[in-house]
């Protein structure tokens, strides 16, 4: 996830300046996010206790206000307050422009080892809980074959390979991605952990009966899967 180098960033911050300006401890932390960033709170404060373990900032709070989405008209150049409701076709209230969203565009992998294919449990929200493919955000300019393979070692400690494209599937995006790009991976190296959002991870085989599922795209990878496998069981063609 983003949020670890943030937080990073945001500790070497507090501690340079508490440096210069000869502070012993740091009680609290004032942060101002905006409302479109997908950056999680609840993470943020987690990676920031563990960092700051043994500095000056240990046990310090974050306060964090969620700032208003500001956009500017790329017509009459006028500043307006939108909100995530409308985002996606905000109208200029000065010109009537309307605002069209970029898309958000997330990678999740699909890895078999051994006849089996690996899922992890998701550690915060949303879909707290429940199990998914590995998976993350594409950063921007990123290609998103190379955040596939990033996502995967951040949460799993896997190194893989991309084997092929599985899907492409689209959404409304207002609760996450609004695009997602599903690959088919093989290990190279190392042993599946639980990392960064991920609090446990699973060996699934076709035959073992399913968790509670987080994503749609993470239920039709599974269910495609199992379809191929009772095919070849039962000697029809798995295409």
């Amino acid at each position: 996830m983003h949020e670890l180098p943030v937080t990073e960033g945001i500790l070497k911050i507090v501690l340079r300046h508490a440096e210069i300006n000869g502070v012993r401890q740091v009680i609290a932390i004032h942060l101002q996010i905006g409302k479109l960033s997908d950056l999680e709170d609840e993470w943020i404060q987690h990676y920031f206790d563990y960092l700051s373990k043994g500095t000056m900032a240990q046990g310090a709070k974050l306060i964090i206000e969620r700032t208003p989405i500001i956009l500017q008209c790329n017509s009459c150049n006028t500043s307006y307050e939108a909100d995530m409701a409308t985002i996606g076709d905000a109208v200029c209230p000065a010109c009537g422009f309307i605002h069209f969203e970029d898309p958000k565009v997330a990678v999740a992998a699909f890895i078999e080892d051994q006849g089996r294919t690996l899922l992890v449990r998701r550690a915060y929200n949303p879909q707290r809980g429940k199990w998914a493919l590995p998976a993350g955000y594409v950063d921007y300019g990123e290609d998103p074959a190379a955040a596939v393979i990033r996502e995967v070692k951040e949460e799993t400690g896997l190194d893989i390979a991309i084997a092929g494209l599985l899907e492409v599937s689209g959404g409304t995006g207002q609760f996450g991605a609004s695009i997602v790009i599903t690959y088919t991976g093989t290990v190279l190296g190392g042993v599946a952990q639980p990392h960064d959002d991920a609090d446990a991870v699973l060996w699934l085989t076709p035959t073992d009966a399913l968790p509670e599922i987080a994503f749609d795209s993470t239920r039709n990878a599974l269910a495609a899967w199992q379809k191929r496998h009772n095919r070849e069981r039962s000697g029809e063609d798995p295409a």
